[in-house]
């Protein structure tokens, strides 16, 4: 008798002190696994440079790029280049997930087709701002270069 008397106490303290876990375990199915992972890849993509970007939608910023990819605020900055304090993105802007490369894979120069800057140029053919800026001896990343500019790329 002295037994089942001190089961039950003990089964009580368990109970009572959270010991047993009594709550359902929530399933994770097949199906929601597929939308985390639709969620995730969504418009990612791969430069001809070897680095993954995406395409930002309406309402995309920084922070919930960040968040979606598993990435801090600094390293999509970081790999971005981008100027600080401003957040908020385009629709379309190319946002990369991986840091840049020090110059192109593939080509050698690009002639520009429209007036663009160097920190465009840079986020376009997915190289860093620094080593391109250098390639080509200039000092500001904001500088409007003209149509048909050539560029060095390595």
């Amino acid at each position: 008798m002295k037994n089942i008397l001190l089961l039950f106490a003990c089964l009580f303290a368990y109970s009572l002190f959270g010991m047993v876990d009594d709550a359902p375990k929530r399933k994770f199915t097949k199906d929601k696994a597929q939308r985390q992972e639709t969620k995730n890849e969504l418009k990612m993509e791969e430069h001809e440079n070897q680095v993954q970007y995406i395409l930002s939608s309406k309402g995309d910023s920084y922070f919930k790029i960040a968040k979606r990819f598993h990435l801090t605020l600094r390293q999509l900055h970081k790999y971005n280049e981008s100027i600080p304090g401003i957040d908020m993105l385009n629709e379309g802007s190319i946002i990369y997930l991986a840091p840049k490369r020090n110059h192109s894979k593939i080509k050698e120069t690009i002639t520009l087709e429209s007036a663009m800057t160097w920190r465009e140029i840079a986020q376009m053919e997915a190289v860093k701002l620094k080593p391109l800026m250098k390639k080509n001896n200039s000092t500001s990343p904001d500088q409007q270069l003209p149509k048909g500019e050539k560029v060095f790329l390595r």
